[in-house]
């Protein structure tokens, strides 16, 4: 739903620097808004009580909000990105009444898979103590159910709404830890801070969400049916979805299970040195993607109307042609500079890597992983976008076969890095980013080649029974 998007493009249309800045910050609120709250709240964090919390707690405090941050997108983006279409054809078609029950019914969903596959993998692969799982459980499942309430925030065009939310839940949040780090410090009171300053955010977001679609009436059971006509047109974004989080993932899980790792008493592993370094150059895919809202989203949606609308009003074949000509150019100049400004961000980051490393007391072989991971970020951008552009002609198995060949390319790479010297960290990494985004731009190639048949061909899938587009016929 590029709803938000269309808003943002017309503040930047008021022509100073300054509306420029602030469509860049709220766009980047609506994508990575979760995100940006953990690390801007670790790092107040560790800024104002280091030196009262001991370095010990903090680790262990730092290494849980990971976990949280990995298993909630891991669990919530399958349900996520199946009840984001649902509500795209359901505004599309105007059946806005059946926003809440998806709405809703995701919700219902997420938080009952996020704890189903939080758990085992705690309890029985990492051997948590009981009282530190349902404490990250919990966590987890509140984080989930900000990310869905995040995704359909996007449809209401009030980015101003979500970028105070997260603003004040990040306040909330320091403060509870200041209280809690001057009376009774622990990690237990630290992510219940956490998760009450996510909470908020969730409630804030939800009543924007529920308002602007009243739900007269809700049926769990008529939401499941929906659901299941859904899944069987839309199964592949739901397995693309786990396969991109699981890619984003993997070579950190690899790392964690090496001489690089480190065991914590709650039974937790990181590697401190790898997860920092990539954490930072993974930062510089924000201004981009904030950028892809505003102006290759919103774009791209109205360009591939206006040639929709040509075939739907029985355009010649030249119109066509040309309409779909104009779509494919403007989709690749857009992200070729896109493209530009991410290749210029990652370039400062290599060029002054040493002065990050000396900044955040980092180790000083950190700046070798922090440049390949700068260099890694450039390519995982190409892919990002390209897959992306691939969802939006309906593209959705060869989306899907792509994130699948990242994650296998990132697991088989970063574990053979592991039978190289220590200098060689994080190259596999890069191998993959490279080789993906190579794969994902001649996938898109080929697909606009083949966009009108592609079309013509959905419009006989679209005729197939389904339970779902028959509630919104």
């Amino acid at each position: 739903m590029a709803g938000i998007g269309f808003e943002l493009q017309r503040l930047t249309h008021k022509g100073d620097l300054s509306s420029h800045i602030r469509a860049v910050f709220h766009a980047s609120m609506v994508i990575a808004g979760p995100w940006l709250m953990f690390i801007l709240c670790v790092l107040f964090i560790s800024l104002l009580t280091e030196q009262k919390l001991g370095l010990p707690l903090l680790t262990g405090f730092r290494t849980k909000l990971i976990y949280i941050l990995g298993l909630s997108l891991l669990t919530s983006a399958p349900v996520l990105i199946i009840a984001i279409r649902m509500a795209s054809d359901a505004i599309y078609f105007r059946k806005f009444h059946l926003i809440p029950q998806i709405y809703l019914g995701a919700l219902y969903v997420c938080a009952l898979v996020t704890a189903i596959v939080s758990a085992p993998i705690l309890i029985m692969l990492l051997n948590v103590p009981l009282h530190d799982v349902i404490s990250i459980i919990v966590s987890c499942v509140i984080a989930s159910l900000l990310w869905i309430a995040l995704g359909f925030s996007s449809s209401l065009q009030n980015y101003r709404s979500v970028s105070l939310s997260f603003a004040t839940g990040l306040l909330l949040t320091v403060a509870l830890i200041i209280y809690s780090t001057a009376h009774s410090p622990s990690e237990f009171h630290l992510l219940g801070a956490f998760s009450l300053g996510f909470l908020l955010c969730f409630i804030w977001l939800s009543t924007e969400v529920l308002f602007t679609f009243p739900a007269s009436h809700y049926s769990f059971t008529t939401t499941l049916t929906y659901v299941a006509g859904a899944m069987k047109r839309y199964w592949p974004l739901a397995l693309a979805a786990i396969f991109n989080i699981s890619a984003l993932w993997v070579d950190k899980v690899i790392i964690w299970q090496s001489a690089e790792g480190q065991l914590l008493p709650s039974g937790l592993r990181h590697a401190p040195a790898y997860d920092s370094s990539i954490f930072i150059a993974q930062l510089l895919l924000i201004p981009p993607l904030a950028l892809f809202l505003i102006e290759a989203e919103t774009n791209f949606f109205r360009n591939f109307r206006s040639y929709i609308q040509t075939i739907t009003g029985h355009g010649t074949l030249v119109e066509i042609r040309e309409k779909s000509e104009n779509l494919k150019t403007e989709a690749i100049y857009t992200l070729g500079r896109i493209t530009l400004i991410q290749l210029a961000l990652c370039a400062l980051l290599v060029l002054f890597s040493p002065m990050v490393v000396e900044s955040l007391n980092f180790e000083y072989r950190q700046a070798a992983i922090i440049r390949i991971a700068a260099i890694s970020v450039l390519f995982q951008f190409l892919f990002f976008a390209a897959s992306t552009t691939l969802i939006f002609i309906n593209k959705n198995m060869e989306n899907m076969l792509l994130q699948l060949a990242f994650l296998l390319l990132n697991a088989s790479c970063t574990y053979a890095t592991l039978y190289l010297p220590r200098e060689y960290l994080g190259f596999g990494y890069f191998v993959a980013c490279l080789t993906a985004s190579f794969l994902a731009v001649a996938t898109l190639q080929n697909a606009f080649r083949k966009l009108d048949q592609h079309i013509f061909f959905q419009a006989r899938l679209s005729l197939r029974p389904n339970t779902w587009y028959e509630a919104l016929r």
